[in-house]
């Protein structure tokens, strides 16, 4: 033969194997390098070096320089010189630029087979092998397949094939793969879930490939997904888990007949109902209404008809619904799933009501106050104190468990306490106010302090305390629990001193801040005594101070400290509760003041000046408000902010509220969530809140 294309691993190993299968010298050819052999990239695109032998013929002048040449560059494959230095001599000696050849324009790139050129084929999985003259053609053997010539196996992935060879391909036909499923129950007993996954058969055979010089052999294949679950083998399943109740016949249908992993709820249990706890149905107006409003002239009139509601002896104040209980539900191996409990309502009676069946009585006449937190009920019927002059150091201060009524004034440094609501008919001057409900004042605050809502303000501040002294509590008792099981835990010493020893060390290493805040939830307690009503938090606080802070003599068990664990989340569950009806104050005007109110507070005189103003409701303020700190937790409304001289008047709601104003002075602070914006000229009619970047915007 004349012409031979080789392959190799290397340049030099393509010239190698074509003059072997040529039977002729190096000097007896002309060598042309086809291609260069590439690594790829971790393994793609890997290609052969390919080379072009001819034998020489009879050279002219112009052969010889190209001869010359072509042995040159044989020498040079010889040497063992790099693959980049030996093409750019040639490149250099040929004059050729050429482009870099990528991996794409190889991969499409094709050695036409010419006529002298042998060629293989394979069709309806035989390989078909045609020899000519010159070149043999070559296959490279695909993974899967082992090659037998002459019923000899070839080990090399690469093979010259000749025409008078016998060739045989062996390979798997077919491969399966089983099907699995399984049932669990889950869902706490609810449902049992059945999982399928079919299995698989791939049946294999040789790609078909056009005649060419070169060919690669492989196997394509086709996949069918195969499900032999049945509905019997389903129901023996979970006959063998008990489960018998809710069988979803639907669920086992498409079950049996997917095609596709899947999950089927073949069984269903019945979920529990959910019962009505009791419930309180009032029968009379418990609220003290704002009784402030202004005339046609701006004057703030005081009526006292329509603030404080009354009752007479008789009344039927409300009806207590016993607690409706819930329906039990049933897993699907048919156990009974018991319904949430329910609870009846708690009531705390106090003066002036009865209870007789499920209605609640009043007993004697009065302003009646009715308040549920959770399912704690508080009722009582609270008397009125009028006091018709001024208090002053000729009355002294006033405290009284009900409404007050003062229809003169409160002078300087004096204090009013209520168990109910104070209603004022003139001014207040540099005194203490304090009411567990609600504050109307009719004249002028100055320089005082104004509280309304004091129990619920003390129940969300013991609240915070509480449940954070319950947690710690929490974390104790199981380790106190696995110490006292520890062989170096004396039985006798726990006979002896009970668990302070060993809390004294768990509140000294572990839980250093515990004392703190049981110091702080104890003080409360005791400074606010008469203000809270419930004597839970008070028999709290003893428990507190007797196993943490004083540890004394009496012995602590695990039981007490599991029982007050138990009433301290009771009590963080109270202290979240809403609390009905919520306090308010409504006054006139202030100045130099400090006015806080558990619910709303207005404004509707002349305004507020440099006064500090916390409304746990909404603050509505009608006339200005001049200097000060101002916070409405559910929203500020001011028809004037600020001054000319630029007085600092900071205004404060959570992220989720607005501020209304009708004009706001040049250098006002608005304060949203944890933003600020500062107003940079007189404005009017503006309403400031955060958009979705928590930025503020004024619109």
């Amino acid at each position: 033969m004349r012409e031979l294309i080789s392959k190799g691993k290397t340049v030099h190993e393509a010239i190698a194997i074509g003059l072997e299968l040529m039977e002729v010298k190096k000097k007896e050819v002309n060598i042309e390098i086809l291609q260069h052999a590439t690594s790829g990239f971790i393994g793609l695109g890997k290609k052969e070096a390919v080379v072009k032998l001819s034998k020489a013929h009879k050279k002219g002048k112009a052969e010889v320089e190209v001869a010359n040449n072509t042995n040159d560059l044989n020498d040079n494959i010889d040497e063992d010189i790099s693959l980049d230095k030996l093409m750019d001599e040639y490149l250099e000696k040929e004059e050729v630029t050429n482009e870099n050849i990528t991996n794409e324009n190889l991969s499409n790139t094709k050695i036409k087979v010419k006529n002298n050129h042998g060629y293989a084929w394979i069709k309806d999985n035989h390989l078909e092998v045609k020899d000519m003259d010159d070149i043999y053609a070559t296959a490279s053997i695909g993974k899967g397949i082992t090659l037998y010539r002459n019923e000899q196996k070839v080990t090399d992935s690469k093979i010259i094939l000749t025409e008078n060879d016998k060739y045989r391909l062996d390979y798997e036909k077919s491969s399966k793969k089983a099907m699995s499923w399984s049932i669990s129950v889950i869902k706490n007993g609810l449902e049992a879930m059945l999982d399928v996954k079919p299995g698989e058969i791939t049946e294999w055979q040789l790609k078909e490939v056009d005649e060419a010089e070169h060919i690669d052999i492989e196997l394509i294949s086709e996949s069918k997904p195969i499900n032999t679950l049945t509905e019997d083998q389903i129901l023996k399943r979970l006959e063998e888990l008990n489960v018998t109740v809710g069988i979803n016949q639907d669920a086992i249908d498409h079950a049996i007949g997917t095609k596709e992993a899947g999950r089927f709820v073949v069984a269903t249990g019945l979920e529990p109902k959910e019962g009505m706890n009791g419930e309180l149905e009032l029968k009379v107006d418990i609220n003290a209404s704002n009784g402030l409003m202004e005339d046609e002239q701006g004057n703030v009139n005081f009526k006292d008809s329509k603030m404080i509601p009354s009752v007479e002896i008789g009344t039927i104040l409300a009806i207590l619904h016993p607690p409706i209980p819930g329906l039990s539900g049933k897993t699907v191996t048919s156990e009974e799933i018991p319904a949430k409990d329910t609870y009846a309502l708690q009531l705390n009676k106090g003066s002036g009501v009865d209870l007789i069946d499920d209605k609640l009585i009043a007993t004697e006449p009065g302003k009646p106050v009715i308040e549920k937190r959770g399912h704690y009920v508080k009722a009582s019927i609270l008397s009125k104190l009028v006091h018709d002059g001024n208090v002053n150091l000729a009355s002294g201060n006033i405290r009284f468990n009900g409404d007050i009524e003062i229809r003169g004034e409160v002078e300087d440094n004096m204090i009013v306490e209520a168990g109910g609501d104070i209603y004022i008919h003139q001014n207040v001057s540099e005194s203490s106010l304090t009411a567990s409900k609600s504050m109307i004042i009719k004249g002028n605050v100055g320089n005082s302090n104004l509280a309304a809502g004091k129990h619920n303000l003390l129940v969300m501040e013991l609240g915070q305390v509480i449940q954070v002294l319950s947690l710690q509590v929490k974390q104790m008792i199981p380790i106190i629990e696995q110490l006292m099981k520890s062989p170096v835990y004396k039985k006798k010493e726990l006979t002896t001193n009970g668990l302070q020893p060993m809390i004294m060390l768990l509140l000294e290493k572990k839980f250093k801040d515990f004392k703190t805040s049981a110091k702080k939830y104890v003080d409360i307690v005791e400074r606010a005594d008469r203000f809270i009503e419930e004597e839970e938090w008070k028999n709290v606080s003893r428990d507190i101070k007797r196993i943490f802070i004083n540890l004394s003599s009496q012995k602590t068990n695990l039981n007490d400290l599991k029982t007050l664990l138990e009433s301290m989340e009771e009590l963080t569950v109270l202290s979240h509760a809403e609390v009905e009806p919520n306090s308010f104050i409504t006054i006139s005007d202030t100045v130099n003041s400090q006015i806080y109110s558990s619910g709303d507070i207005q404004i509707i005189g002349k305004g507020c000046i440099n006064s500090k103003v916390h409304a746990g409701g909404k603050l509505d303020i009608h006339g200005i408000a001049r200097g000060g700190e101002l916070f409405g937790r559910l929203g500020i409304s001011i028809n004037e902010v600020g001054s000319i001289s630029g007085t600092k008047t900071t205004l404060s709601v959570p992220k989720d509220q607005k501020i209304k104003l009708s004009l706001a002075y040049e250098g006002t602070l608005l304060r949203i969530g944890e933003t600020i914006y500062r107003v940079q000229r007189d404005e009017r009619f503006i309403t400031a809140q955060l958009n979705d970047k928590e930025q503020i915007i004024i619109h």
